[in-house]
């Protein structure tokens, strides 16, 4: 097993949370401990909190395999540099490729893309801070409410309170002004999909599914969500009342939709489907390549209920890495 060289953001805490953060993605120290620990149970591993720093280095690792667990300040690119410079220098790396990062970290353009494998996804509109109010009003007009108002690129709950499910449409200009004027745009307004919140587990590579799982998020004990959507708040600040479980909820259709997406894309690794579900079926809500990876994950879950390890996982990640 070649040695493994760990790009992860500097670990901390968030201490607090609000609509100005654009950097609330990431790991807490104890999470890189436990990851870095797992990773050394198979093979030596040096960790970079730096992207420039690991830039000027990368000639140093042209033999090793490079592992990118960065999210960065909520740059629309970010996560599709090291991909891209990785392939331009013929250096391994885990993970999905230049392409599917921009595709997947584009909310809108993922939905376009998940609707050609026949999933169902909310009916929505992207907007931009260069449009009149005229016609800003004039979209929102045109969705039923309730309606959810987030940011079009980025992930980490950055820029999604609990307040950006709306029940009225100046309630809703309310929220996209105070996104606009926190440097978010473009946004994605999108009627709410009420259901059963489940995320698709798949690990593979263009060639072939290797596990295709299911779990749902259980938020304050609930698992089904009439009028609620996972905010910064609980999802940074309020962690310990959310956690995701293995569920058995879908339909094997959607699961092989699933399936079909994941060997479409040239180079993913792992990818997760996003969505809720209800009577009316599954709609897809976000397409995540840069999926959270560390020891309370989703995907970690799914591989303990198999009777394996996080460093299992992480394991398989590197091999599988390797292998295309």
């Amino acid at each position: 097993m070649k040695k493994i060289i760990l790009l992860i953001d500097p670990p901390r805490k968030i201490e607090y949370a609000d609509v100005s953060r654009h950097d609330m993605e990431g790991y807490t120290p104890l999470e890189v401990e436990l990851t870095q620990r797992a990773i050394e149970e198979f093979t030596p591993c040096t960790i970079y909190t730096d992207i420039k720093k690991l830039m000027r280095r990368l000639w140093l690792y042209r033999k090793d395999l490079i592992f990118p667990m960065y999210w960065g300040q909520g740059n629309r690119n970010t996560k599709a540099l090291l991909p891209a410079i990785c392939e331009a220098r013929n250096i391994a790396y885990i993970g999905a490729d230049c392409y599917t990062q921009t595709l997947c970290y584009d909310k809108f353009l993922a939905k376009k893309y998940a609707k050609a494998f026949r999933f169902k996804t909310p009916a929505g509109f992207m907007l931009r801070n260069t449009q009149s109010s005229e016609e800003i009003n004039y979209t929102i007009h045109n969705l039923r409410l309730p309606l959810v108002i987030k940011p079009n690129f980025g992930g980490g709950s950055c820029g999604i309170s609990d307040n950006n499910l709306v029940d009225s449409y100046e309630n809703a200009k309310i929220v996209i002004e105070r996104l606009f004027s926190n440097q978010y745009s473009p946004l994605l307004v999108e009627e709410y999909v009420e259901g059963n919140e489940i995320s698709v587990l798949l690990l593979g590579n263009h060639a072939c599914v290797d596990y295709c799982g299911e779990t749902q998020l259980v938020l304050n004990g609930e698992t089904f969500f009439q009028h609620k959507i996972w905010g910064f708040e609980t999802k940074k600040l309020d962690f310990l009342h959310s956690h995701y479980q293995v569920s058995n909820l879908l339909p094997p259709t959607e699961l092989q939709k699933a399936r079909e997406l994941f060997l479409s894309l040239p180079k993913a690794e792992y990818l997760r489907v996003d969505g809720r579900l209800n009577e009316q079926g599954f709609y897809v809500l976000e397409l995540s390549a840069d999926c959270y990876l560390g020891p309370n994950s989703d995907f970690s879950i799914l591989f303990e209920s198999m009777g394996k390890t996080h460093s299992d996982f992480l394991h398989y990640l590197a091999e599988n890495a390797l292998s295309t």
